[in-house]
């Protein structure tokens, strides 16, 4: 008999940095590094806590570690956990959240994950089926997609403005697209499409979605039945004392009140400690609705397996019962303020009055920057030669084919030192570009 091995899939070759871990040995402490990210070179295109930041979290889970496997059952933390996740965990996690948020977060509403792109590729598998609708933002955080594809579900771009989303333009393709269902809704798949939505800090654009969109998507969601899954990663990482935002807007998910006559539980907020903490944990929590919250609970990858990342969520209840994560969060958000506007002024400052514009968001990693009369691959081909570089704007195209004006640039991994100098590269950079076309 023959062993019948499926084709490799073709690798794609317009997105290089997705693909690019396929071209390289194992081996690299990191996955930056098996990217080939590492070295000397500034990469603003890290969306990561910055190695400063990670070496906090190293004497923190330390003492927690030390604290929660000091208890007379700590073993249990080895042993299949509950599927929703630890009960410990969930209760300190609601707490903690109730007090960042300023908005009441239930235990019996959050599932354990092992971070927020477990939690879409969870809830596109689960929750949906192949050939199923998911809207999404044009532009969008890129690797999304790939996640969203991988479950074979169409995407439907949905066009945003200065502020969001454009509601309008969402109700249109929604009765478009949605007026005839694909398929039957059943008791396991519920609802007809999904729309994947960033409306606090978004990436890249930094905006928050208005709170009158907000309502009108609770309300367009529900005509007509779609689950609305929030990628609400940067929530916690308001800037202090920023001009428009003393804390964080409200999550999409406080929106859908359960008070309404019309209230069927329409959103999932998507949360991970990747940004607040670190990525290498691989924690994250779903807060759902009561439907949503039992379909996952009873997925056979959940009671085959059991909790997800059980014993880190062990452990992390610890950082949260010793108060330690609270100071950590708050650190991140004066240095990434900092960060955000030490790469802003100076860039502007050293540049010719209105070659860009940029978004100067109020939280959340990143800056999107539109170029106003030079190429951003001749800036990016230019600042490269400075060892510094930064993700185009395609890249976070839903279409693939928009932004091409526009850069992503993440402030978050660098200290405020290099960032300065990286901006002043960029704008060395900017600058030779404007002489060598006026020269011409």
């Amino acid at each position: 008999f023959r062993i019948l091995v499926p084709p490799r899939r073709k690798v794609q070759a317009d997105r290089p940095l997705v693909y690019a871990m396929f071209k390289r040995p194992a081996g690299e402490s990191t996955l930056f590094e098996s990217f080939g990210l590492a070295g000397n070179v500034v990469n603003l295109k890290v969306g990561a806590p910055g190695e400063d930041e990670l070496k906090k979290c190293v004497g923190i889970l330390q003492k927690a570690t030390a604290t929660r496997l000091a208890e007379p059952r700590a073993f249990t933390l080895f042993q299949y956990g509950p599927v929703p996740g630890d009960k410990q965990f969930r209760v300190q996690m609601a707490e903690f959240l109730t007090k960042e948020y300023e908005n009441p977060v239930s235990e019996s509403n959050l599932v354990v994950t092992a971070g927020a792109t477990h939690g879409l590729s969870l809830l596109s598998s689960v929750i949906f089926s192949s050939g199923d609708i998911v809207f999404v933002e044009n532009c969008t955080y890129f690797l999304a997609m790939n996640v969203l594809r991988t479950s074979e579900l169409n995407i439907i771009p949905v066009p945003m403005d200065d502020q969001g989303v454009i509601v309008e333009q969402l109700e249109r393709l929604f009765a478009e697209h949605l007026s005839k269902p694909s398929r039957p809704l059943t008791d396991k798949k519920p609802f007809s499409a999904m729309f994947y939505s960033m409306t606090v800090f978004h990436n890249p654009t930094g905006v928050n979605l208005p709170p009158d969109r907000c309502r009108r998507v609770i309300e367009l969601a529900r005509k007509f039945n779609v689950l609305v899954v929030c990628d609400d990663v940067y929530n916690l990482l308001w800037f202090p004392e920023a001009d428009k935002c003393s804390r964080s807007p409200k999550r999409l998910f406080a929106y859908d009140n359960k008070e309404d006559p019309d209230y069927k539980g329409n959103v999932v907020s998507n949360g991970s400690f990747s940004k607040i903490f670190g990525p290498g944990v691989r924690l994250g929590w779903l807060e759902a609705p009561e439907q949503v919250y039992n379909l996952v609970c009873t997925s056979s990858v959940g009671l085959s397996g059991g909790g997800f990342n059980h014993t880190m969520s062990g452990l992390m209840e610890s950082v949260l019962s010793l108060n330690l994560l609270a100071p950590l969060v708050e650190e991140k958000r004066e240095l990434y303020k900092t960060g955000c506007d030490a790469f802003y002024n100076t860039l502007l400052s050293n540049i010719p009055p209105n070659e860009v514009s940029i978004n100067r968001p109020q939280g959340g990693y990143f800056l999107w920057i539109k170029l106003t009369t030079v190429s951003a691959k001749d800036l990016l081909k230019e600042t490269e030669k400075d060892d510094v570089t930064f993700f185009l704007g395609p890249l976070s195209s839903a279409e693939g084919n928009c932004f091409s004006e526009y850069i992503r640039v993440s402030f978050a991994h660098y200290n405020k030192d290099t960032l300065v100098q990286s901006a002043e590269k960029m704008a060395k950079a900017l600058n030779r570009l404007l002489e060598q076309r006026g020269a011409q």
